[in-house]
Parts: C-alpha cells; structure tokens; sequence
C-alpha cells in the first residue's frame, strides 16, 4: 500500500490551494486508519472526531427515520468528513458505515486550535468545506422537512378521499341491486291503468317535490314525528310497506299535504302500487345523489391540491386572494381537524385587497400554522 504523500492530498478539490509545507504537516499530525467493509465509522449523538480524509474505499452516509434508513449519499476518495475548525456541531447526527474497505488520515481533534494558529491556508480550506457542508445539510434538512410535510399531507388526502371512494362504490353496487328489482315494480305498474291526464298530473306533482332543492333539515325528533305521520297515513290506505317507505318519502321533504295530492289523481284500486313506484323512483334518487355527493367531493379535493401546490400556474408572484389559499390549506388538512375533535372559526377580513406574492410558498406558511 503506497504511503500518503503531498501528492496524494493534491487530488483533494479543497486541499488543491493548501502549500505544500502545510500539507506535510497534515500528514505527520494524522493517523491512518484502515476501516474494514461493513464497519460503522460515525454515529449518531456521539462526539464528533476528526476531520478525517478519505483515501480509499466509500463510505455510505444515513440517518434512521420512522424505523427505516434513509440513505443522504456516499463519500469516497477525496472527501473531507468528521469535525471541522469552528464547526459548532459537537455530536454527529448521522451514520457513516463503509461500504468496502476504507482507508483515512484522521487528524486528532485536540490538535485543532494547533492547526488554526499555525498553519492559515490549510484552516481556511477546511473553512471554506464546513460552509459548504452547513448549505447542503440546511438545503437537505428544507428537503426533508417538505418531504415529510407532504407525507403527512398524502396520508391525510388517501384518508379523505378513500371514504368518498368507498361511498361511491358501495352506494353502486347497491343501486345495481336495486335496480335489479325494478321487473316486480314493473310488474305491478303494467297492471295500472290510468288515463294521460293522471299521469301527468302524477308526474308533475312528483317532480315538484323533488325540484325543491331547499330541503329542511329535520331533527331526529321532527324526522320521527313525521314519518309517523306518513306511515300512518300510508297505512290507513293500506298502502304496502306503509312505514318503511314513509322514511324514504320524509327524506325528500314529503308531507301528508302532497300525498293527498298525489291521490286526487290516482284510483283507489291503484294507490298502493303507484307509491311503490314512487318510493322505487326516491330510492334510486337517493342512491344517485349520494354518488354524486362523493364524486363532487373528490373533485373539491383534487381541485384542493391543484390550487393548495399552485401547479396550474408560473411560479413568479402573482396577485391572489389569500382567503382561496387558507381555505383550501383547511380542505387539505380537514382530516386533522376531524382526528383532533379541533371547532375552527374563519374570521376573515374579506375586504383585504389581492397580495402579490409566490402562491404556493404562501399555501406552505398556512399549513405551518
């Protein structure tokens, strides 16, 4: 194994200015060291030694997080590790294993205030690796801490739309099985004869009621109330399933008010079988709109990330109302609010003017907070 020389310290990037007479220096204060493959060098929240200069052989750097190892890179021949003249970090924060056979000068970091006094060059060379080292680790750290802002971020958005995506399938097959028992209520309707005129009349006053969009929102106790009322009515005409549909017909906001209306156009012999019918049409509708009430919210979310990442747009300042950045931060992060059991009140100032700034930094400042 050839021995370390001037020469060998020349094909460092950071020692390439060093005088020579400094760099011999260097290596009569160093020990070398042979690190066999597998072996771990540096952990974490243990004094930091050094520095250390890589001669031969690789190192892989990593730090455990979650339970899994994250690997941050490798450091081979030509590479300056361990502690540096007026470096503040004491403790090392990761590891350093070797990926095969390694080979270092080591420099005892007791002789550190020796190597500022005397030897000038070769301080500011190991300066100037520690300034490039606090950038890369600090642009690392803005890294991992996005990465670990967006996982949790993913993992609320898989939560929040894996129930709206649940909804939908589940309320689909339902509705396939319902409508597999449309050929009985047609049936039934085949047998009902009833003039065009009541029909229609029939017809109008159904979509009547379901073209109203404003429906109440009933208490548990007026919900009963009037359920009993329709199922009483239902059952006083002897309609079949007379409380069971009743609930279905509340749901849409029916009264006994528009039952009687429906049966100023239907013949007695007919009113059971009609209200199946009717009830069969609520069910359906039901079904449609809870789909359509999922969809709508998976639509709202990705509309959410679309705007809350500001992917649709450049990425200079623009001028944007902030209250559309705050509210979409609240519709991503709705899931934490729901696990927390967390009532937050909007308080906006609706009347601020547009901010010019960088959108989606801003949409980052709102999920910090």
């Amino acid at each position: 194994m050839e021995p370390v020389t001037i020469t060998t310290l020349k094909t460092f990037e950071a020692l390439k200015s060093v005088p020579d007479e400094q760099l011999q220096w260097l290596i009569d204060s160093c020990e070398e060291v042979i690190l066999p493959e597998g072996s771990v060098f540096i952990k974490p929240d243990v004094p930091i030694a050094g520095p250390h200069f890589i001669i031969d052989g690789e190192f892989i750097a990593f730090i455990m997080q979650n339970g899994s190892k994250r690997e941050l890179g490798t450091f081979g021949a030509g590479h300056i590790t361990g502690y540096l003249p007026f470096s503040r970090g004491k403790m090392a924060s990761v590891y350093m294993k070797a990926r095969n056979e390694v080979r270092i000068l080591s420099f005892p970091t007791e002789r550190i205030r020796e190597m500022i006094r005397d030897q000038f060059e070769l301080t500011q060379a190991l300066v100037h690796v520690m300034t490039s080292r606090v950038r890369e680790f600090t642009a690392f750290q803005q890294q991992n801490e996005k990465m670990m802002a967006l996982g949790k971020l993913s993992a609320g958005l898989t939560h929040e739309l894996n129930n709206p995506a649940s909804a939908i399938v589940r309320d689909s097959i339902s509705l396939r099985e319902h409508l597999r028992l449309e050929p009985e209520t047609f049936k039934k309707m085949i047998a009902i004869k009833m003039d065009n005129t009541q029909v229609d009349a029939v017809n109008d006053e159904l979509f009547r009621v379901l073209d109203e969009t404003d429906r109440p929102r009933l208490t548990l106790k007026e919900k009963t109330k009037r359920e009993e009322e329709l199922g009483d009515w239902f059952d006083g005409l002897d309609i079949e399933d007379a409380y069971e549909i009743a609930e279905n017909f509340v749901d849409f906001n029916f009264k006994v008010a528009d039952l009687e209306n429906f049966k100023k156009h239907i013949p007695d012999a007919f009113l059971s079988p009609v209200f199946g019918w009717i009830n069969t049409l609520l069910v359906t509708e039901k079904m449609v709109e809870d789909i359509q009430e999922s969809s709508r919210r998976i639509a709202e979310l990705v509309k959410s990330v679309k705007t809350f990442t500001h992917m649709d747009r450049g990425a200079d300042k623009q001028y944007a109302d902030i209250h559309i950045g705050i509210r979409n931060t609240l519709t991503m992060l709705g899931y934490r609010k729901k696990k927390g059991n967390v009532t937050l009140v909007e308080d906006f100032d609706l009347n601020l003017p547009p901010v010019k700034a960088l959108i989606g930094e801003l949409n980052q400042v709102w999920t910090n907070l």
